[in-house]
């Protein structure tokens, strides 16, 4: 991809902070979306074990959440500082060393948080057919802990290089995809929850 370098030191500060903001804005929501969406046309079924199976496992779901935007704001902040002194080799460096961290950070949170979802939904106080649900939802949907790690950090290095519309259109293609696949896994071929997860798996490799 030929970029521009040195793309946020020239022109209007002001320009350049809105335009940053707004895509980041748009792709967070669109990211938030893939978990409502989910909770909506499950909804639809009925079942109240369902949605509380779904409450209790959000917590550790957005947890994960939350490394990955830890993981990608390192990757904004240290290429962007190296894109800005016009040193791109160093910059490659720092992307490489944080895909390479955050992919293994996350297979290693994706075995341990599958291997202890029963016990730790357990500890958030679900119980019976919920306990059940929320916890066959959340070993799919850690699955692609791995692919949303290194979504999340590949569009913030999309961002610092100043590609900043692409990384918000691949997350509301994600969301985009999300919103056709769940009820048609959901209600077309009977998943149920596991529909929903497994709508969610695809969604976040859309986003790669």
């Amino acid at each position: 991809m030929a970029l521009q370098p040195q793309y946020f030191v020239s022109g209007s500060m002001l320009r350049h902070i809105f335009s940053m903001a707004h895509t980041s804005m748009f792709a967070l929501v669109a990211l938030v979306l893939v978990d409502a969406l989910d909770l909506l046309f499950l909804s639809f079924l009925g079942d109240v074990d369902v949605v509380a199976g779904l409450g209790f496992a959000w917590p550790l779901i957005f947890f994960t959440l939350a490394v990955s935007l830890g993981i990608s704001t390192a990757m904004t902040a240290l290429v962007s500082r190296a894109e800005g002194r016009g040193d791109r080799d160093r910059a490659k460096i720092f992307a490489t060393h944080i895909l390479v961290f955050g992919g293994g950070i996350s297979a290693a949170m994706t075995v341990v948080l599958w291997l202890s979802a029963p016990y730790m939904l357990s500890l958030l106080g679900a119980t019976g057919r919920a306990h059940e649900l929320g916890t066959s939802y959340l070993q799919i949907v850690m699955l692609c802990l791995p692919v949303l790690v290194l979504s999340m950090s590949s569009g913030a290095l999309l961002r610092a290089i100043g590609a900043r519309q692409l990384s918000m259109w691949a997350k509301i293609a994600g969301a985009t995809v999300n919103a056709v696949l769940d009820p048609i896994f959901i209600f077309g071929f009977g998943w149920g929850v596991e529909g929903a997860a497994w709508a969610t798996v695809l969604s976040r490799i859309t986003i790669m």
